[in-house]
């Protein structure tokens, strides 16, 4: 700026001398010496204004520039002091009041150490011991933290930093103090932070190493450690290997920590890791790769958790999915899967392969009779008895309820296969004990082969299952192979079911009304209602077509029930239009007689039809009644307090002891149709009905002998004293209609063909001579 004002100073001097020396020229010589001075004082004030003018513009940007310092002085965000040679204070910006507290004239010529009083730091020992110390350091840079006291008394954390500089020759410091308050609290944090994250992985379940490129351990937390079998910080530098642990346990992890050094990529493995005095673990184990500034990987992070437990909960729960939780026998998902393998390899090595189906005979009443946990119980022994008579390569499974399923696959012959399911049947045939009591329980067993009776599980269950069927209508505890032509009985036997599910809600069936008639007097003493079913497409059906399906299905119930509402109120119908006061008798079924809800239910129909209970006989099988002879007799004495009479059907083909039957509030027996029938043919039939008579009447009970067809049969009944009999010798089962016709007409018993064949018959059904029925 000075080299700029000089050079328009000497340019105006000029001008003014040329400016002269033009004027010279035009003025007369007399002029010479005030032409001189006029030039002088022109140059001077030409001079003058220049000068002048570039001072004052150098003072005004003097006044800026040190407006602009004094703006940025002010605004720096640290505290800033200039200390002259003595370390006084020349200098402070506004920043020192926001952080100290002080205005800037109470700094001014003060030592920097007033604001730090108490500090032990070296740098001002020497000042508080009253020697004279040069505040800059040696080094032009010098840093400490500290603690600076703030007007209010607060210290205060803050970096101090001292710098060297020189002005005009002065050597003078510059201290700058930076509130250290945030960079304190973030330093403490990440401090608390590491020590937190250090502990969580000192502390983790999770096994967390690092590894390097040659596989070598260069961290391990103490789950590492534990999991391995080492001492802590034993594996610090070495390798698996060089710690003596099976190279065998490792492959899966080491494999996967090699493909992460090779891609870069992170990986994750599940492996199992069995280690000495460990045992077998389970892993799921996270690789990440580590890199360095140049991106390349360097280490191999991972984390390692043990996942045994959560495995044997998996086992556990697959083994659930796959198997019957009550006997643990393999269920239909496994046995499929089985059955799918074992036809592969049938057709493979061209082997028979026998599929059995097998069902329970009768197992609602054990659980009907003796509770389900009895079932449950049973159910469980039966498994065990299966399994016990099969090769090892065979399999047993529980289908569902007392359903079971077989798999016998490698045999050589078909008869291989009735010989296991001979077996299985005679090792059922053994009792059982349950709640300390025996039972006897047989099972029902059908076959089917592979490929002659399907090439597929579906197939070939299908047909096992219709052979089981087969042997169920055939007597039961017996077992059958797959026939051809049994498919069109399966047929038939489910479109009974169908139909027979729409007949009780359509009204379809009916009854008919079989005459029970006085061995005594001849006349009719009541009726046994029987249903039939009206089939649309076929007519009339009997009880022998359905009545089976009824009680496997469980549709036996909801026709028991109407059963028992449409005989009861036929039965009133027939009082209120002045017929007779005859007693009604209704058969129950064992699921019927079983049911909780029998009392409740048959005092309901009673009220709803208006029928005087003493005139409603309810019939019980003697098996049904004897099975659980316990529950029976409360049923019975329940039934007994309604006022209904109760008789026990098909006496004499069960196992009745006498010492129970003299328990039951019985007031019938009737005799089963199957001594009757041979009465006059077999003398031991004979010698058993006399002796049926006799044993009811010392208990007072009235005797009904069924199946009657002949007059000699009626004969010898009514000659040993039997009170009544039903059957077609006096009339088959009738409609409505026609038993009102019947009772019209007051049709009664023949009683003197009875007295006149009586005798003679009586002596030789129980001498067992000739053919009785020679005149009959």
């Amino acid at each position: 700026m000075g080299i700029v004002l000089f050079a328009a100073a000497c340019l105006a001097i000029l001008l003014a001398i040329l400016y002269a020396l033009m004027l010279q020229a035009a003025l007369p010589v007399e002029n010479d010496s005030a032409f001189r001075n006029a030039a002088a004082i022109l140059a001077v004030a030409v001079a003058a204004m220049i000068f002048g003018a570039g001072w004052q513009t150098a003072k005004a940007r003097a006044q800026k520039s040190g407006q602009r310092f004094r703006m940025v002085f002010d605004a720096v965000p640290d505290a800033v002091f200039l200390l002259d040679a003595g370390g006084r204070i020349a200098m402070a910006n506004s920043t020192t009041e926001t952080m100290l507290g002080y205005r800037r004239g109470e700094t001014i010529g003060e030592p920097l150490e007033r604001f730090f009083p108490d500090q032990p730091h070296p740098l001002f020992a020497r000042r508080r011991d009253g020697g004279a110390v040069d505040p800059a350091p040696k080094s032009p840079v010098g840093r400490w933290d500290l603690f600076a006291r703030h007007k209010n008394g607060e210290d205060i954390p803050v970096s101090l930093s001292l710098s060297r500089i020189e002005l005009d020759g002065q050597c003078e410091t510059l201290a700058v103090l930076r509130d250290a308050t945030t960079t304190r609290e973030m330093e403490n944090l990440l401090r608390r932070h590491s020590q937190e994250f250090r502990a969580l992985v000192d502390n983790a379940p999770d096994a967390i190493v690092r590894f390097d490129r040659d596989l070598r351990y260069l961290y391990a937390n103490p789950a590492n450690d534990l999991a391995i079998g080492v001492e802590n910080g034993e594996c610090l530098g070495k390798t698996w290997g060089e710690l003596g642990l099976p190279a065998e346990a490792a492959t899966a992890w080491q494999h996967g920590a090699r493909e992460v050094f090779e891609r870069g990529e992170a990986t994750t493995v599940e492996c199992g890791i069995e280690m000495p005095g460990v045992g077998l673990r389970h892993f799921h184990v996270r690789m990440v790769p580590e890199r360095d500034m140049e991106n390349r990987v360097v280490s191999v992070l991972m984390i390692a958790r043990d996942i045994s437990e959560r495995k044997q909960q998996e086992d556990l729960l697959l083994h659930r999915a796959r198997h019957d939780a009550l006997t643990e026998l393999p269920n239909r998902v496994l046995i499929l899967e089985r059955l799918r393998q074992a036809i592969a390899r049938a057709q493979r090595g061209r082997r028979l392969l026998a599929v059995a189906y097998l069902d329970l005979d009768n197992f609602k009443n054990i659980n009907d009779i003796l509770g389900h946990d009895a079932g449950d119980a049973l159910l469980r022994q039966v498994a065990l008895r299966i399994g016990g008579v099969l090769r090892q390569r065979d399999t047993v499974g529980r289908q569902s309820g007392d359903e079971f399923i077989l798999l016998l696959p490698d045999i050589a012959r078909i008869e291989d296969a009735a010989t296991v399911a001979e077996k299985v049947l005679h090792t059922l045939s053994h009792p059982f004990v349950l709640n300390g009591r025996e039972v006897y329980v047989t099972g029902s067993l059908g076959l089917s082969i592979c490929p002659s009776d399907g090439e597929d599980a579906g197939s070939l269950l299908r047909n096992a299952d219709v052979a089981m069927y087969r042997a169920k209508e055939e007597g039961r505890n017996a077992f059958r192979f797959y026939a051809p032509e049994m498919d069109a009985q399966m047929r038939v036997r489910l479109e009974i079911e169908h139909d027979l599910r729409r007949a009780i809600k359509r009204g379809e069936l009916m009854l008919h009304y079989q005459p029970r008639v006085s061995l005594t007097t001849g006349e009719v003493l009541g009726f046994e209602a029987l249903v039939r079913w009206d089939h649309p497409r076929e007519g009339l059906i009997g009880p022998d077509r359905f009545i089976g399906v009824a009680e496997d299905t469980g549709l036996i119930m909801p026709l028991g029930d109407w059963v028992l509402q449409a005989a009861c109120r036929q039965a009133r119908q027939w009082q209120d239009r002045g017929f007779p006061r005859m007693r009604m008798s209704v058969n129950l079924s064992a699921r019927q007689f079983r049911d909780p809800g029998l009392v409740e239910r048959v005092g309901r129909v009673l009220a709803e039809t208006g029928l005087d209970p003493a005139f409603l006989e309810l019939e019980i099988t003697e098996s049904t009644v004897m099975h659980d002879s316990e529950a029976a007799i409360g049923t019975l004495r329940a039934l007994k307090r309604l006022g209904v009479t109760l008789s026990v059907d098909d006496f004499g083909t069960g196992y009745s002891s006498l010492s129970y039957l003299k328990l039951f509030p019985i007031d019938v027996l009737k005799i089963d149709r199957s001594f009757v029938r041979d009465v006059t043919t077999d003398p031991d039939d004979a010698v058993i009905v006399r002796a049926i008579v006799t044993l009811a009447h010392s208990l007072g009970l009235t005797v009904v002998a069924e199946g009657v067809e002949e007059v000699a049969q009626a004969a010898f009944l009514r000659h040993v004293k039997c009170n009544e009999l039903q059957g077609y010798y006096f009339s088959r089962p009738l409609p409505a209609e026609a038993v009102e016709r019947l009772l019209h007409g007051e049709r009664r018993l023949d009683m003197r063909t009875l007295e006149r064949e009586g005798p003679a018959r009586a002596v030789t059904a129980e001498h067992g001579s000739g053919d009785v029925r020679e005149g009959a």
